[in-house]
């Protein structure tokens, strides 16, 4: 239940609203001969400078920003005219207007581009783009917008900017259509399916979760965590119905027991019970006495 003095924002007309308060637009400058400059300039002439305005307040306007030489020369020889602000846009037109000089303008820039480096993501979406940004262009201009539209000529340029999947990716595309030469609203289309694969493909990987410590830990060889054990062999003593074994040598007790040819003896208490390391006697002695032991012993 709504409050009584209360009225809901969807119950008031947009009529009412008299002020605008959305961000203020601004008037961009013409710096270059670039035909996109002048015909942002000119749009926002159009739009922002009131109906009610004077020709010399408008004038005064665009030679406020006009920073281009060729630009202020032109503007300077209306400066007298009756008519100073249409005169100075119409010869402005002329020069920078024109839609035939804004469509080479960019047929120049997307063709004389650099070249698509595999994987290179962020190139290749400038590059479709543009080249979407230039059909459109085309398709308003008319005939002659049409004229290159069918030029088969742009098509294989842009082609030979990308790297070789993404031109074999064109003609598995285009090959169903059968089209004997693709226009450049193909290839448009074409660039177009292909950014949505790129971007799916790139919203899946993020989710490819990668092996686990536990499974890569299964990968590693058991044999290369295990250090061997050193066994000190060898007395003065002749042991009596055992093979002689080298005064010094380094052996694993696993490597022992898969050659067979090692038993079970302790030269310090002089029995089989047990090998040398495994003595508790022998490991009782002081590092100097073990030392002194082995020296005596050989």
């Amino acid at each position: 239940m709504q409050r009584s003095g209360i009225v809901p924002p969807s119950a008031v007309p947009y009529s009412l609203e008299r002020t605008y308060r959305g961000p203020k637009p601004s008037i961009p400058f013409l710096s270059t001969s670039d035909p996109r400059e002048f015909s942002r300039l000119r749009m926002a002439l159009e739009n922002l400078l009131p109906s009610d305005v004077s020709e010399r307040f408008r004038y005064q306007i665009l030679t406020d920003h006009l920073q281009l030489e060729e630009a202020l020369l032109v503007a300077d020889s209306y400066c007298n005219s009756t008519h100073p602000y249409t005169d100075n846009i119409q010869a402005l037109i002329n020069m920078y207007g024109q839609p035939h000089k804004l469509v080479l303008h960019n047929i120049a820039e997307v063709m004389d581009g650099p070249n698509i480096r595999t994987g290179d993501v962020e190139a290749f979406n400038l590059f479709a783009l543009r080249g979407r940004s230039l059909v459109s262009m085309l398709e308003q201009v008319g005939p002659e917008g049409n004229v290159e539209l069918d030029c088969g000529s742009h098509v294989l340029r842009q082609q030979s900017k990308l790297p070789h999947e993404l031109r074999t990716s064109f003609k598995r595309y285009i090959h169903p259509m059968r089209v004997a030469i693709p226009t450049l609203i193909d290839f448009s289309n074409w660039l177009e399916y292909e950014l949505q694969v790129q971007d799916d493909g790139a919203k899946t990987s993020c989710f490819t979760p990668g092996p686990s410590n536990k499974k890569r830990l299964e990968y590693r060889n058991p044999k290369t965590a295990r250090k061997p054990t050193t066994i000190l062999l060898g007395t003065e003593k002749p042991m009596s119905g055992r093979i002689s074994q080298p005064q010094a040598s380094e052996v694993t007790p696993k490597s022992a027991r898969f050659k067979g040819w090692l038993s079970a003896y302790c030269p310090y208490c002089d029995n089989t019970n047990h090998f040398l390391n495994g003595c508790a006697n022998f490991k009782e002695l002081t590092k100097e006495q073990k030392e002194s032991w082995i020296r005596k012993n050989n």
